[in-house]
């Protein structure tokens, strides 16, 4: 789950490498959408590939991306999927 000022955004990651992405805007309906993921070993190190992904918040892509997010442990240990190294920022297992 990430927290977004207008909103939050999930990702959940299943088993059989399939994952859905949600966006649900303060007041407003549930988008979804479904692709395949799979993890590799990058330079920056593990890192999951969303494949077929597309911003459901609004921002301009044009036809269908890979989005790459970058595998972290947190203090506590659990993982998180990291969207901006600069900043820490990113999804956080709920």
């Amino acid at each position: 789950m990430l927290s977004v000022d207008d909103g939050v955004d999930t990702i959940e990651l299943d088993a059989n490498e399939t994952y859905v992405h949600s966006y649900k805007p303060k007041g407003g309906a549930v988008d979804y959408q479904n692709g395949t993921w799979a993890l590799e070993e990058l330079q920056a190190g593990p890192t999951v590939v969303l494949n077929g992904f597309r911003s459901l918040r609004g921002e301009p892509v044009s036809g269908q991306v890979i989005y790459l997010l970058l595998v972290r442990k947190s203090l506590l240990g659990a993982p998180r999927l990291i969207t901006n190294i600069d900043l820490n920022e990113g999804y956080v297992k709920q």
